[in-house]
């Protein structure tokens, strides 16, 4: 039987243990490394989320201003478009706009994610306890609509390119014939001009600042209400008597990056369709002006009178299907990042 000075022994080496781990928690990071962190999650992501990104981008043009009972429904649902986009093009078409969708990821989170937190411990003391819904709201908010701005020219490009069908596949939406990336930016630029990097760029600012506000306060909120009930040392928590105690690990992330992924596509839907045709559009080179819509408000009226209400919504399965693994796999490696992170930043001041 242990003395009762190995069991205080024992007991002081399990509270440093609960101190350090809170004191590697509770570490404020730099701005630069939130900033990195923000930008480096999703980059992972985004290579496995894009052939659902080709998809989605494919589905919200088809049938493009044809009145719902007329259009061609070359692509059935989300399934029959990967199917045949791989058939009809090889498999690699599904990845088309990869090393775009990869720097778009990286510029837009550098902000939308890296901003998101240090605008909410300004808008918030962490003393006074969790942030309230609002006040995460219009982090989200601010933070994405930045986001949305800088991000602005890859997300153009990376429309256009992922709306190009390769040699044997069925055109959605009108087609730039680029052919590189490279190639895509000096095309735009000589026909469009310098401004046109901009373009829609109100309209992105909106759809990523709503579905950051969406998605950063769905997760955060879900996180803290699932820990506060039961996590350790709370109500439902750590009592004894064989209770369920939540840790925050990544299951927990997982399940609230998922949620989150759900709340962010069902505000964002309406604007990424609205966003994608005004980008995909073609223009004209006298005026520079869209040969199919005058402006978003333009693209939603003539949407819902030749499409219908549900028009806004082409590509919702897509977006779902692509949104939540890439949010779980961002959210997951966020969380795992920070946390590595912060316990570097503990462990240098404590001088272990």
């Amino acid at each position: 039987m242990a003395s009762a000075s190995e069991a205080a022994q024992a007991e002081r080496v399990i509270q440093l243990g609960l101190v350090q781990e809170k004191l590697a928690r509770e570490a404020k990071l730099p701005l630069w490394n939130s900033l990195l962190i923000g930008a480096a999650a999703p980059m992972c992501a985004a290579v496995f989320s894009n052939p659902l990104d080709v998809v989605k981008v494919r589905l919200q043009l088809q049938g493009e201003l044809v009145a719902r009972k007329a259009q061609p429904r070359a692509y059935k649902n989300t399934a029959h478009c990967l199917w045949k986009v791989a058939r009809l093009e090889g498999p690699t078409a599904l990845w088309k706009g990869v090393q775009l969708s990869i720097c778009r990821e990286g510029t837009l989170n550098f902000f939308r994610l890296g901003l998101f937190r240090p605008f909410l411990n300004n808008l918030h003391d962490e003393g006074e306890g969790p942030a309230p819904v609002g006040k995460k709201l219009i982090a989200g908010g601010a933070s994405g609509a930045l986001a949305g701005f800088f991000a602005n020219p890859l997300d153009i490009m990376k429309t256009r390119i992922m709306a190009q069908v390769g040699q044997g596949g069925i055109a959605q939406g009108h087609q730039h014939g680029y052919t590189s990336t490279l190639d895509g930016f000096k095309k735009l630029l000589r026909a469009e001009g310098p401004r046109a990097l901009f373009k829609s760029a109100h309209i992105s600012m909106m759809r990523v600042g709503t579905g950051s506000s969406a998605q950063l306060t769905t997760y955060v909120q879900l996180k803290e209400s699932l820990l506060a009930r039961y996590g350790p040392g709370h109500d439902g928590g750590g009592g004894g008597g064989g209770a369920f105690v939540l840790a925050d690990s990544p299951s927990l992330h997982l399940f609230c990056s998922f949620w989150s992924a759900v709340a962010a596509t069902a505000a964002i839907n309406p604007l990424d369709l609205v966003r994608n045709r005004l980008y995909n559009q073609p223009t004209d080179p006298a005026t520079g002006k869209g040969k199919l819509y005058a402006n978003a408000l333009d693209c939603i009226v003539r949407i819902l009178k030749t499409e219908g209400p549900t028009g806004l919504y082409k590509g919702f399965s897509a977006n779902i299907t692509r949104l939540a693994p890439h949010l779980v796999m961002t959210m997951t490696l966020l969380e795992q990042f920070t946390n590595f992170s912060k316990r570097r930043i503990s462990d240098r001041e404590s001088g272990r």
